[in-house]
């Protein structure tokens, strides 16, 4: 297992302010990590502040360069979100 930390600054919601001569940007609510393996997603952790973790990965797919893929939820006000897809990779730890 691997320590991670996601780090989201600078992710804005414009949507909330579309039309009313506002410029000015919306921090999303919340933040969620995924690990996806085929079609499903399993909830790793999930933030009310722009960083997430420290969590623990396990070890990624050997066969695949050791890769595990994430996905990154930025959800806002309204409980709408954009997905961000990751891949990370995370090896076996040798003592």
């Amino acid at each position: 297992m691997t320590n991670f930390q996601i780090s989201c600054v600078k992710w804005y919601d414009e949507g909330l302010n579309y039309g009313d001569n506002n410029t000015a940007d919306t921090q999303l609510e919340s933040y969620e990590l995924y690990l996806v393996a085929g079609s499903s997603k399993i909830l790793v952790a999930d933030s009310n502040s722009p960083t997430i973790g420290p969590v623990k990965l396990p070890v990624g797919n050997v066969e695949n360069n050791y890769s595990l893929s994430l996905q990154v939820h930025g959800i806002d006000q309204i409980g709408t979100y954009t997905k961000y897809p990751l891949t990370v990779q995370v090896h076996e730890i040798f003592t």
